[in-house]
């Protein structure tokens, strides 16, 4: 089965997805509305690299 990324829109195997959904609580901008990505590898390499740009604190945990 073939999955549209949301970002760039092109086909993904769905093994090879990643995905993401979560719910905003009341009184939030976006009271009780329903956030979910499903994300192509490169595209999920430019999410996290937006992220830790702009993050304070680096939300990576290197492992070796």
């Amino acid at each position: 089965m073939k999955v549209k990324c949301t970002m760039c829109g092109g086909k993904i195997n769905k093994y090879l997805v990643k995905g993401f959904e979560y719910q905003f609580g009341y009184g939030s901008k976006r009271d009780r509305d329903i956030f979910k990505v499903e994300l192509c590898p490169n595209c999920l390499d430019k999410c996290i690299d937006f992220v830790v740009d702009n993050s304070k604190y680096n939300p990576i945990i290197e492992t070796n």
